[in-house]
């Protein structure tokens, strides 16, 4: 979703083309967007955030940009990667050249075994909430962006592998799931 220095999400896409490089071309979804021009207050800069969801809001205080976000209790297995949907990103840009930044970070469980694993659920020790809804803040260009999960967020996250994914005695299998910075 990007909101093009005003308060109006719009839906973009990758072009396929663009698809697995670093810097990436991305297509305006015509016919969607997630706000109406009612109260649209204008922005000193572009704001994109992945994975687009109509329900992702960007509000300002003062120097910040906060996205209200939804960070999902489940993640889907992908080999020696994350589940799509599942690793926010967010930029802040006066142009149109847009660079994320990661908002959280990855747990990578390296398994061996002979068993086969259906899904992985993480928690804290201390009860830390690591999904549900949550608030992304992130100021000018080159600043490192911060999350705050808000007190209804979930304690938990599962990693579910489809169809399992049978281990190895001799090679670790590679198990990434994104959780939010937390003690």
């Amino acid at each position: 979703i990007v909101f093009l220095k005003n308060t109006i999400g719009i839906k973009y896409q990758l072009d396929p083309q663009s698809a697995g490089k670093t810097n990436a071309t991305f297509t305006k979804v015509q016919d969607e967007n997630t706000g109406d021009n009612q109260g649209v207050a204008e922005l000193a800069h572009n704001i994109a955030y992945y994975p687009y969801s109509s329900s992702v809001a960007c509000n300002i205080s003062e120097s910040e940009y906060m996205l209200d976000v939804y960070l999902p209790e489940s993640q889907t297995y992908v080999k020696d990667s994350f589940g799509p949907g599942s690793f926010p990103m967010i930029s802040v840009s006066e142009s149109n050249n847009i660079p994320f930044k990661n908002v959280c970070g990855a747990m990578k469980l390296l398994l061996k075994g002979g068993q086969k694993v259906s899904s992985i659920r993480l928690e804290g020790k201390n009860n830390e909430r690591i999904a549900g809804r949550a608030v992304v803040k992130a100021a000018v260009p080159n600043t490192t962006p911060s999350i705050t999960m808000s007190a209804d967020a979930t304690m938990s996250i599962t990693l579910n592998c489809e169809n399992g994914v049978q281990l190895s005695e001799e090679a670790p299998t590679e198990f990434i799931i994104s959780i939010p910075p937390t003690v």
